[in-house]
């Protein structure tokens, strides 16, 4: 539209059949990819799943990871409210909403009872996925043990002091959607630059990491083994 000679169209989602507008998304990307001259893909996975929809977007594709801002993860200030929480801490950073594995979640903190679960990010209350996936009701299930920690929304530049309090931090991303599973979560690379290591469920971008700072794992059971192998 703007008579461009060269255009770069950053493929960072894959626009799934969860969300209500999923579709139509997809329809308006597949004549992005037509049109652009180059994409770039946060994940090689991501590039896969999409040149199997679309094979002629092959040709040029690049593959470019996610990153942060390494300086910014590297402070050694630590949260005044999230250190008082006993010990072990395990946290997460990030938008809560219907991504999360809740099912998982709530096993996952009955089972350890006795360590704190810390969720810093703001509740996305959306009707439509509220209504399909029971978002709200979910989060009250887990406001009510004592275990678990909801700090609500923080500025960037607070999440470095938060992220130096944890012992372990989690990606519990459900992957029976697909924005899930193709996903390559900044989050990751932050808990890294910070110096903390991660369990994730089985995302693909997750699973290429080297396992001696990201563990896979697949069940609450499984968080739990992984998260005490740290």
């Amino acid at each position: 539209s703007l008579s461009e000679t060269f255009s770069l169209y950053d493929c960072l989602d894959y626009y799934g059949d969860e969300l209500e507008d999923g579709y139509l998304l997809q329809k308006e990307e597949k004549q992005i990819f037509t049109r652009a001259s180059h994409i770039c893909f946060c994940s090689r996975s991501l590039l896969d799943k999409k040149a199997s929809i679309n094979s002629s977007i092959r040709g040029k594709a690049l593959v470019v990871p996610m990153g942060c801002s390494v300086s910014l993860f590297k402070s050694k200030k630590r949260d005044s409210t999230s250190s008082s929480i006993s010990q072990p801490r395990i946290g997460f950073i990030g938008h809560i909403n219907y991504r999360l594995d809740f099912n998982l979640l709530h096993e996952l903190t009955t089972l350890q009872n006795k360590w704190s679960f810390i969720f810093v990010g703001p509740l996305y209350n959306e009707k439509k996925e509220d209504y399909l996936y029971n978002v709200m009701h979910r989060v009250r299930n887990l406001k009510r043990q004592n275990n678990v920690y909801f700090l609500g929304r923080k500025q960037k530049n607070m999440l470095a002091s938060l992220i130096n309090t944890f012992d372990v931090c989690i990606i519990p991303y459900n992957t029976i959607f697909k924005s899930a599973l193709y996903c390559s979560p900044m989050k990751a690379y932050e808990y890294l630059a910070g110096g903390k290591p991660i369990v994730s469920t089985e995302l693909f971008s997750m699973s290429e990491l080297d396992h001696r700072v990201v563990r896979i794992a697949k069940s609450a059971r499984g968080f739990s083994k992984a998260i005490q192998w740290f």
